[in-house]
């Protein structure tokens, strides 16, 4: 379950929701992915309710314009092939998404489109 594309007022019912135990035995974890309006941080501060798991969804289908741009992006190269450009170097991304997120989550399970990040 994600909250992403919640506007302010649904994410705060969702946390009340969550928070009254409105997830119930069965739901033992959420998703935290791009479009999630409130940071990581803020996420698992206000919104998750204390000993349920969260997995990130991390998009790494978009080089700029997106959740983790690339370091150190060759401007010229970034111009011209934008967010769609052919996504070299994929592992070392992960790893940097990874470490980014260790502390906080479960893992990951990384959004991708499938055309441009197996180059």
């Amino acid at each position: 379950l994600s909250a992403q594309g919640f506007n302010a007022t649904q994410l705060e019912r969702f946390a009340a929701l969550l928070a009254d135990g409105g997830g119930g035995d069965w739901l033992t974890g959420l998703v935290y992915g791009p479009h999630t309006r409130v940071p990581l941080a803020d996420f698992l501060a206000r919104v998750v309710p204390r000993g349920m798991r969260v997995r990130t969804y991390p998009d790494i289908g978009h080089a700029t314009w997106s959740q983790f741009p690339k370091a150190r992006w060759w401007a010229p190269y970034g111009l011209i092939a934008a967010r769609e450009s052919p996504q070299y170097r994929v592992e070392q991304w992960l790893a940097q998404v990874r470490r980014e997120r260790a502390t906080a989550v479960v893992g990951f399970g990384a959004y991708s489109d499938g055309v441009v990040d197996n180059a």
